[in-house]
């Protein structure tokens, strides 16, 4: 839930910022704070949402011997899992099947995760988390609000692309018996993980707004202006993952067809400064090669 920015709650939150961000490491935990480029009210999100959510990589030096082999077997269960779902599908996933492929007992699975679908949530978190750092990469690329969102959009490409592993991960969250069938905890770690995401994306159309780029039609959030984006990008990532036919029925180039409307969006918004469809295009070029380094890093 987005805190409105009169609210008393929200001036609270915002005065005691500096403090909760030393006192829990905010600052070394979200390597772009001081590039200047996220928005007050983005960097609160965030700073909650650290707070509130456990720290899925913790040093393993931190933890004693016990936890570290708690945390390797899960990791190996995770690892074991992951090219099941995506080379078979949900379907051919089980407790028995990895328990097999360990030689260990099906109660020690158990231990770790009640049930195949909290281990289909435990790697989308981690295809979202891949995600989040290509996003937090993008919002640092540039002083230029329209660019930073261009580079946004550049990340969501290369997320489906060069990571189609973890983009079909991500798509199973939509099975709404996978969801309701795993635990609120880690269904709240998804949500955190996407609203530090929406945080990131949004906080660069704050900016734009504060900056004079952008101007919101009336009654629109930017929340709802990043929607938009969302939607046009995502939904035709998901048909270039399941069409394979897209070439014989007139869309040659899927990719460059998704720019190209983002980029006609972008316009209609009279998002500043203007730039021409060559000129974007080369710049999404020069950011891709940087998205990946980062998130390969």
């Amino acid at each position: 839930m987005f805190l409105p920015a009169a609210s008393p709650r929200w001036q609270t939150l915002l005065k005691r910022l500096p403090t909760l961000s030393s006192r829990f490491q905010v600052r070394e935990r979200l390597p772009f704070y001081n590039h200047g480029r996220l928005s007050p009210s983005a960097i609160l999100y965030m700073t909650l949402d650290i707070l509130l959510t456990p720290r899925q990589n913790m040093s393993m030096e931190a933890i004693s011997r016990k936890q570290r082999e708690i945390v390797e077997r899960e990791q190996r269960i995770l690892a074991l899992a992951r090219p099941i779902l995506v080379e078979e599908g949900y379907q051919s996933l089980s407790m028995e099947r990895l328990a097999a492929k360990m030689e260990y007992a099906k109660g020690t699975l158990y231990n770790h995760f009640p049930n195949k679908e909290e281990i289909v949530l435990a790697l989308a978190w981690e295809s979202l988390e891949l995600r989040r750092k290509m996003f937090e990469c993008a919002a640092t690329l540039s002083s230029k609000s329209r660019e930073r969102m261009l580079a946004i959009g550049c990340a969501c490409d290369l997320y489906a692309l060069e990571c189609p592993e973890h983009f079909a991960i991500e798509q199973m969250l939509r099975n709404s018996v996978i969801w309701e069938k795993s635990s609120r905890k880690r269904q709240d770690l998804i949500r955190s993980c996407e609203l530090r995401s929406m945080s990131i994306v949004a906080g660069i159309a704050r900016d734009a707004v504060a900056a004079g780029d952008l101007t919101l039609p009336d009654n629109m959030t930017c929340e709802e202006l990043v929607f938009g984006f969302w939607s046009l990008t995502y939904g035709s990532q998901v048909l270039i993952a399941s069409s394979p036919s897209l070439s014989e029925i007139g869309v040659a180039d899927a990719v460059r067809s998704i720019r190209y409307h983002a980029w006609v969006l972008i316009n209609g918004f009279k998002w500043r400064p203007h730039l021409s469809f060559p000129e974007t295009e080369r710049l999404l070029d020069s950011f891709a090669t940087k998205i990946l380094d980062h998130a390969t890093g």
